[in-house]
């Protein structure tokens, strides 16, 4: 019987021995499975960016324009009325440089120097420059970055204003599907990655378990038993959503519990295995002693008619014998 997605992850973090069952089901359904829990935490890494994103870009606005007098924006170019640079340090997204006035390369390559390994972003009249602590330096242009808001001009106050506006949800949606696409390919190459490794280890548990198994249906166990480390990542994407901390040795743990459950999952196969042998073996005990008693019970039935044949042969020879005597009695002698 098909089992619907909710109830094949029940079934994955509390009931291992459906396992077996739900493998049988075939590959594709393991893949669909798995399709569906790597678009759960894929749309849990999307809103989750999107929520630190408007928080993080706000409380950056917020300490921007508090430094900067006055700006405004149009066809494509900002000013600041400040004539001096701008660095912010420790922002949300790193350090922040801002400086309007200057276009000489060198000057520019030097703020992206002090950058070092660190994130930070650089504002400069036509354009920003956004770097990671991870990648290289990216330019992005205002007029390309503010089209999708219908944005061509403002100033410091409708900037803000703007900025607390409805008109975000446009750019927040489009970070939001492009954050999608991006985390359900990472998370899923990484699950499987994951899932094909845990296969591997399960083959190897067959071997010591000496039990045979088709790849397939390790491979199909191996989806279902990462449920709960998926599951754990998600929780733990979500506190951190709200609350920055770290779980030392997490990913050991998200590895460690799909072991468990894989190793689990054959042992209780094997165990079924093993008692279903058990019973068989017993079943087939009890119809050869009912094939025995059968055949005993046959024997004692030709017996006791081979006996009655006989009794019969006998009695009919000794019926025959008193006929003729009595017979010879009633003769005369001429007769006889």
């Amino acid at each position: 019987m098909k089992k619907g997605f909710f109830k094949k992850l029940w079934y994955s973090i509390t009931n291992i021995e459906k396992y077996g069952e739900m493998a049988a089901e075939g590959m594709p359904r393991a893949i669909s499975y798995l399709l569906k829990l790597t678009l759960i935490i894929a749309i849990v890494f999307g809103l989750g960016t999107v929520y630190r994103s408007d928080k993080g870009i706000k409380n950056t606005i917020k300490t921007v324009t508090d430094q900067i007098e006055n700006f405004n924006y149009k066809d494509g170019n900002l000013d600041t009325e400040n004539q001096e640079e701008i660095i912010i340090d420790n922002t949300q997204f790193g350090k922040i440089i801002i400086n309007t006035k200057t276009k000489e390369n060198e000057k520019i390559n030097s703020y992206i120097n002090s950058l070092n390994n660190q994130a930070g972003i650089i504002m400069l009249n036509d354009k920003m420059i956004i770097k990671s602590s991870l990648t290289s330096p990216v330019e992005y242009k205002y007029q390309d970055l503010l089209k999708s808001l219908k944005i061509t001009e403002f100033d410091k106050q409708s900037f803000i204003d703007t900025i607390n506006s409805n008109k975000m949800i446009v750019f927040y949606i489009s970070l939001f599907l492009a954050l999608l696409l991006y985390s359900f390919i990472t998370y899923l190459l990484s699950i499987l990655w994951n899932v094909v490794i845990l296969s591997i280890f399960g083959v190897m548990a067959t071997w010591f378990a000496k039990i045979k198994m088709r790849y397939a249906a390790i491979f199909n166990m191996s989806v279902y038993a990462i449920s709960l480390s998926v599951l754990l990542n998600i929780a733990y994407m979500i506190l951190n959503i709200f609350v920055d901390f770290e779980i030392k040795y997490f990913q050991v743990m998200y590895t460690a519990i799909s072991y468990i459950y894989v190793i689990s999952s054959i042992l209780i196969i094997k165990s079924d295995f093993i008692k279903k042998q058990a019973e068989l073996t017993k079943i087939l005990s009890e119809q050869e002693k009912v094939k025995e008693e059968l055949a005993k019970k046959e024997q004692e039935k030709k017996e006791e008619e081979e006996k009655e044949r006989i009794r019969k042969k006998d009695k009919g020879e000794e019926d025959l014998i008193l006929y003729v005597v009595d017979a010879s009695e009633t003769l005369d002698e001429d007769d006889q």
